[in-house]
């Protein structure tokens, strides 16, 4: 399967962008906080250890909230990005030692049958095409344990929106 875009590109953006995503997401993302708060809050009952897997870490904005509500939880965390990652890093909560960081894409990357209790993604999925997703759904799908859960926090575009985007972008890769 070919996958759109270029990862190094976007890493590179992203790296760009790290030392001031979390005050733009702050100024951008509606009700911040609660926000958030709901993916942890959105999780099933997981027990004392869950192990999770954060699509699109960044700089990790949901993980005291998670954290707060799993104390024990296990999560491995997948960015593109070594400046989110270092941004991460720099935060050094309590909790670290718990958290396990691959640079990378979770397009490309194996995460396992039944791995985990559940996935969770915030602000990442939206930069995908409709097909692109529906491929990682189905690798979310497996990855999870039978009783697992998997919560997208993100932003849905108008299907006007979409028709739109979704056109330019197949204009810029007919001009590839």
């Amino acid at each position: 399967m070919v996958l759109p875009g270029n990862f190094q590109d976007m890493a590179l953006f992203f790296d760009a962008k790290a030392t001031g995503y979390e005050r733009h997401m702050q100024e951008n993302v509606k009700d911040f906080a609660a926000f958030y708060r709901s993916i942890s809050e959105a999780l099933l009952e997981l027990g004392d250890s869950p192990e999770i897997l954060d699509l699109g870490i960044g700089t990790g904005l949901e993980l005291d909230c998670l954290f707060e509500r799993f104390p024990s939880a296990a999560v491995t965390g997948i960015d593109l990005s070594t400046g989110m990652r270092d941004e991460l890093a720099r935060k050094n909560r309590p909790w670290r030692r718990q958290l396990k960081f691959i640079t990378g894409s979770f397009l490309q990357l194996d995460f396992g049958c039944s791995s985990y209790g559940a996935v969770i993604s915030s602000m990442a999925l939206h930069h995908w095409t409709p097909h692109v997703k529906l491929d990682l759904y189905r690798r979310i799908r497996n990855s999870l344990r039978p009783e697992g859960v998997f919560v997208n926090g993100d932003y849905i575009a108008s299907e006007e929106n979409s028709i739109r985007r979704l056109a330019k972008f197949a204009s810029s890769q007919a001009d590839r």
